[in-house]
């Protein structure tokens, strides 16, 4: 320090807003108390507790969005403010405006954001309150919910590929809800698809089977071949289900042609699973398959190239979306469910590359 001229002025702590906040650490004060704006709550006792923090971390992991968000503070009233004083809530980390944890993005570019995080393949061009709940966690701005409806309500991919399905709701009769993961699952077919070749295997697939845990509502989406017959089912079924969740206890179903043959009706009882097959002609029997094949049939049209052949491979990021969305009933993603872990958010700029040519 000899080698600089300055000089030290005293400045009252009142005028400091400033001041290192190591300096003023509530405990060496006596009789007071503040309140810690920490990015990560430190008695938290799991990472779920720390949820919204650690999805805003892994947003900007983006160094290109990061960048962008910040460039844009400069613009920004409410920024400006916050950089001059620090408000109650707010924290600036490395350049970037904090609320409570989450990222405080600019007024400028808050559409813009909500358009790329609502159709990002990893989002699946969801509905208002998916999209919002997804928004919500990551990061903070104004109207939040009004600018969702207005980006979502808009979208012209949605709008085109979207459409009311159903009839109005009757009354509600469910099976009785079983206690533990992957004791009772539904399944279902979506077939007659276009040829759509994997391109690891280089086999070509027209179906797709659906299977969904009717506790946590966790999805898998098979590619499948129409003409396989119960044998490969029954590979299929042991390969992702048994091997990774057990035995389940029962399996609803409609009455296709693979679940009443007489192999698959051996292998059942063998293993001690439970049949329960939909009346001829009644699909809300199975309507939590039903509406998963909806949701994914959407999600596949939004994204499929114009020949309609590339399907199988956009399941994978299909079935991500889907499992990594808030759903109504549980408030929580089916993803946190089954593995207790906050999913990462997805680089922006890596969709690209993990979702095949739409020409």
């Amino acid at each position: 320090m000899a080698n600089y001229n300055f000089r030290i002025s005293y400045v009252k702590g009142s005028e400091n807003a400033r001041a290192d906040a190591l300096s003023r650490k509530p405990e060496y004060q006596e009789n007071k108390t503040y309140e810690s704006y920490a990015i990560f709550k430190k008695d938290g006792e799991s990472l779920v507790y720390n949820a919204p923090q650690l999805a805003a971390t892994h947003l900007l992991e983006d160094n290109h969005l990061r960048n962008q968000i910040q460039s844009h503070y400069d613009k920004d009233a409410t920024a400006i403010r916050i950089r001059k004083t620090i408000e109650p809530g707010f924290t600036i980390e490395n350049g970037t405006i904090y609320f409570h944890g989450k990222v405080y993005i600019p007024s400028q570019m808050t559409k813009e954001f909500v358009t790329e995080q609502h159709g990002l393949p990893a989002h699946g061009h969801q509905g208002i309150a998916r999209t919002f709940a997804r928004i919500r966690e990551i990061s903070y701005f104004p109207r939040m919910r009004t600018i969702v409806e207005e980006v979502v309500g808009n979208c012209d991919t949605c709008i085109r590929n979207k459409s009311s399905r159903h009839a109005p709701y009757g009354q509600l009769q469910t099976p009785d809800m079983p206690s533990q993961p992957w004791k009772s699952i539904t399944w279902d077919f979506v077939v007659k698809l276009p040829l759509s070749k994997d391109p690891t295997t280089g086999i070509e697939y027209d179906a797709i089977l659906n299977i969904v845990d009717r506790l946590t509502k966790f999805a898998y989406m098979i590619p499948f071949k129409e003409t396989w017959d119960a044998e490969q089912l029954a590979y299929v079924f042991l390969r992702i289900i048994v091997s990774i969740h057990g035995v389940p206890d029962e399996i609803i179903s409609d009455r296709d042609k693979l679940f009443t043959s007489k192999f698959w009706t051996t292998l059942l009882a063998l293993m001690g699973i439970k049949r329960k097959l939909s009346t001829s002609f009644h699909p809300q029997t199975d309507g939590q398959t039903e509406r998963t094949n909806q949701t994914m049939e959407a999600y596949l049209r939004c994204y499929v190239n114009y020949r309609q052949d590339n399907w199988v491979e956009l399941l994978p990021m299909a079935q991500f979306a889907y499992n990594t969305s808030e759903t109504e009933t549980t408030k929580i993603t089916q993803h946190e469910l089954i593995l207790g872990l906050i999913h990462k958010h997805i680089k922006s700029r890596y969709h690209k590359k993990l979702m095949p040519n739409q020409r």
